[in-house]
This record gives structure tokens, sequence and C-alpha cells, in this order.
């Protein structure tokens, strides 16, 4: 950009016939179709965009309204051009420039998107399948637990069994030692 020539308002006028105030004027409607820069309160006009500054002057006196002047311009190939402030210079770029760079952009946001819907998916099902196999493991897990609580209380009763079947032959041995030898030898027989 340090090689190019800008040329204020005033040079503008004296140089192509263009008042100064019809010149802001048209930076004020049809600048984004100008190559400009503002320093201070002042504008720079790029020599390159004197011809389409004429041309907008032409054309304002063919009767021509704001709306048109852009798309005659537009189609007769004039870029529109915005400002974008890039590493803290202002630079001037085409907007088909910048809806294109936005455009692809936006694709890589939409493949991005894409590929993390795909990994949430890919991630919900893996959950789905991780509570499944959690679900048959605390069935199995009950399931265990149950038959392990019934064979401890099926093993509970026989030992209580046995522990009354002890007693009960402790009791009738303690009864059998009170008796007397004669007692005990009658009793069974008789």
């Amino acid at each position: 950009m340090n090689d190019r020539k800008w040329l204020t308002v005033t040079e503008i006028e004296q140089k192509h016939g263009v008042p100064a105030p019809t010149t802001r004027r048209y930076l004020q409607r049809h600048g984004h179709k100008l190559n400009i820069k503002k320093r201070g309160k002042s504008y720079l006009i790029d020599e390159e965009s004197i011809e389409v500054l004429i041309k907008i002057r032409d054309l304002y006196s063919d009767g021509k309204s704001e709306k048109e002047i852009d798309d005659i311009l537009s189609n007769i190939g004039v870029p529109t051009t915005i400002t974008i402030e890039e590493e803290g210079k202002e630079i001037e770029v085409p907007t088909d420039k910048v809806l294109m760079d936005m455009r692809n952009e936006l694709q890589g946001v939409k493949e991005f998107n894409r590929e993390l819907l795909d990994r949430s998916d890919r991630q919900e099902e893996f959950n789905r399948q991780l509570l499944e196999r959690l679900d048959q493991q605390q069935a199995y897990i009950d399931k265990r637990l149950d038959e392990r609580d019934e064979r401890l209380m099926i093993a509970l009763r026989k030992s209580m069994e046995t522990q009354k079947m002890i007693a009960a032959t402790q009791e009738q041995e303690s009864k059998k030692v009170n008796k007397g030898f004669f007692a005990r030898f009658f009793n069974k027989k008789g």
C-alpha cells in the first residue's frame, strides 16, 4: 500500500474538477466502491479510484439513483471493498475476497461441527452400551447375592438344627449320666 499514491479531496478538486463537497458526498454514499482511507478528519483516495469517482459523477449527471449507480458499478466489475484491521493496520479488502474467506471459514466450521456431532453420536452409543453392560453386571451381582444369601440361610438353618440336635443329645446324655448303673441298665431293656 505504500507504493500507491493517495489524493486528498482538495487535490481531486484541483486535478479533476470534482468539487470537494461532491467528492465527500460520493465518499459517503459510494465509499465501499472506492479505495479510501481516513487520516484524522480527512479522507485520502487512492489514485486508482479516481476513474470510478468520475464514473460516479457521470452517472449522477445522467440522472441515475444511488442504488442504480451501485448496481452499474458492480456490473462493470468495480469491486466492493471494506476496511479490515489486521495486526494493527487498516487494509482495504474486496468484499468478494472477504466473502470467499468467510465461506471457506464457514465450511471449515461446518465440517468441524459435523465431526463433533459424529463424535457425540458415537459417545452416546458407547454410553448406551456401557449402561447396558452396567445393568447386566448389576443384575448378575444381585442374582449372585440372592443365591449367596439363600445358601447362607440354608447353612444357618442346618447349623441351628445341628446345634439343637447337639443340645438335645447333650441333654439326653446329661440325663443318662445322672442315672445310676442299674437304672440305665434296666431302662434300656425295658
